[in-house]
């Protein structure tokens, strides 16, 4: 079928950025979840905005469905097809910074632009976005982040993507270019409403000073009562939390010899060799850790990051907890986006997570029945071998929780294209298991609804989470109405929000 329509693509684009092969169409089909319900008929490959806007308006006219895909980070199906008609837009090749304005405090940068190309730029003008982009941001696009409403760097005060972005160009379903009022509902749609070409964000002088802490607990719920104290202490940029299974598998895949020489090399040009040895010192404790929350201040001064230090401790003393070394925040800001090793566990498991965000007040409830869950599946969990570790965020006034499925079976097609040389190298002829694969899609989908019964919210919605569910009536009228405007036969990202 795709020979048939892709001559109309070719004079567009050229005939090198139309993509008709059978085993790339089914790559770009897939993300870190694996492949979805279809594999998509082309995959075009835009080098400007005028050329974007002249595909989707190509393919709305053959009534193909029309996917964005960015830095292919998403593991909820956010660009996979759900029918066979579709073709998915690779913005890879829109990536140009456009206009950096210290003056008045913005940039804008083409869809496609990494967040590591984007901070490197910002950085040789001492200046820097409020969030700064997740951790899969040597790879992550700023229109993939706006689509799943990204978060990490810079969240603890800053939030998600959303509170950063002051404007978007989008290409809607009819192939003509506008620039919403309020870019608000276009952040974490997955691209249900049009496709970003533009993003424009805030801009902030990059803090002179950076401080570290981490700090121990003997169980999760000290944990989140210290991290939940610790918002809007001044200066916070990002506060994160690991539980036991999470320290053994940095111990075990991510500080090895060879890699801790690299690793202490970044932290020795950041911040001088006498840290880097006591750095060497740390790592080979981390596997003695329980649960432990690690955060990075910034400020203007030694005096404003010492201050907020001074409060982070007295929080976490509060909630029982003892400082640490702080090499894992330390090591994390000594180079934010170092190649991305986290696709596979540390033995070549397979990685798949799923998330919730509830306000700080919920936070332990949610673990609670999240660990309670767990017990219930520690059976099956065995069978399989499927291990499970947590990630704790501070995103403002809300927590995101992510567990973390880790189990043994082959690569997949997304793998091989997307993990390291070394491990591909060494993981590449894992054996499949089909069995353990399913039990853990069955489990994450379990995880949704309970979290939905919780009242949980989610950053994202891509295919896996729900969209409209947590929004009030008045709020999902306005919804769909907007989508029945720009989208009216629905063509833009068919199964994240259905009219």
């Amino acid at each position: 079928m795709s020979a048939e329509y892709a001559e109309h693509f070719r004079a567009l684009i050229g005939s090198e950025h139309v993509i008709e092969d059978a085993a790339e169409r089914e790559y770009f089909s897939s993300d870190i979840s694996g492949s979805g319900d279809a594999i998509a008929a082309l995959v075009l490959q835009p080098g400007t905005v005028d050329e974007l806007a002249a595909c989707v308006r190509t393919a709305a006219n053959q009534g193909f469905a029309i996917l964005a895909r960015g830095g292919v980070m998403s593991y909820s199906k956010g660009y996979v097809p759900t029918r066979a008609h579709t073709v998915i837009i690779d913005m890879r090749r829109l990536d140009r910074i456009v206009e950096i304005n210290a003056q008045q405090k913005f940039v804008t940068a083409e869809a496609g632009c990494t967040w590591k190309k984007l901070y490197d730029a910002l950085s040789e003008q001492n200046l820097r976005t409020p969030f700064f982009g997740p951790l899969s941001g040597i790879q992550a696009t700023l229109g993939g982040s706006a689509a799943q409403n990204a978060a990490f760097f810079g969240s603890a005060s800053h939030g998600t993507m959303r509170e950063s972005v002051r404007g978007l160009e989008i290409v809607g379903a009819d192939g003509k270019l506008f620039q919403p009022e309020s870019p608000a509902p276009f952040i974490g749609d997955a691209g249900a409403f049009g496709i970003k070409t533009t993003i424009t964000l805030k801009l902030i002088p990059a803090p002179p000073e950076c401080a570290f802490a981490s700090f121990a607990f003997d169980n999760f719920p000290a944990l989140l009562r210290a991290q939940s104290a610790m918002a809007n202490t001044e200066g916070l940029a990002e506060c994160f939390g690991f539980d036991p299974q999470s320290h053994r598998n940095l111990v075990k895949g991510g500080f090895n010899l060879f890699e801790g020489a690299a690793l202490l090399g970044d932290v020795a040009r950041t911040h001088g060799i006498g840290q880097a040895f006591k750095t060497a010192v740390r790592v080979t404790r981390m596997r003695d850790l329980q649960y432990s929350l690690h955060a990075v201040v910034e400020g203007n001064s030694v005096a404003e990051t010492d201050a907020s230090m001074a409060r982070l401790t007295a929080c976490a003393k509060d909630a029982g907890g003892t400082p640490i070394p702080d090499t894992i925040p330390r090591v994390a800001r000594a180079k934010p986006f170092r190649p991305i090793k986290a696709l596979l566990g540390p033995g070549g498991e397979n990685w798949l997570p799923v998330h919730a965000i509830v306000p700080h007040a919920e936070a332990e409830r949610l673990i609670q029945r999240t660990s309670a869950y767990f017990e219930e599946k520690k059976a099956r969990l065995n069978r399989h071998n499927i291990r499970i570790a947590f990630l704790t965020v501070l995103i403002g006034e809300k927590i995101l929780y992510e567990p973390q499925f880790f189990w043994p079976d082959r690569l997949s097609l997304f793998h091989l294209r997307n993990v390291t040389d070394k491990q591909r190298a060494r993981y590449g002829e894992n054996a499949a298991n089909p069995d353990a694969r399913q039990a853990v899609m069955e489990m994450r989908q379990e995880l949704i609804v309970l979290f939905e019964q919780i009242g949980a919210g989610h950053m994202q919605s891509g295919k896996l989470y729900p969209y409209l569910q947590n929004l009030s009536n008045v709020e999902q009228a306005d919804i769909r109405a907007l989508k029945h405007r720009l989208d009216p036969r629905g063509l833009m990202n068919p199964g994240v929000l259905e009219l």
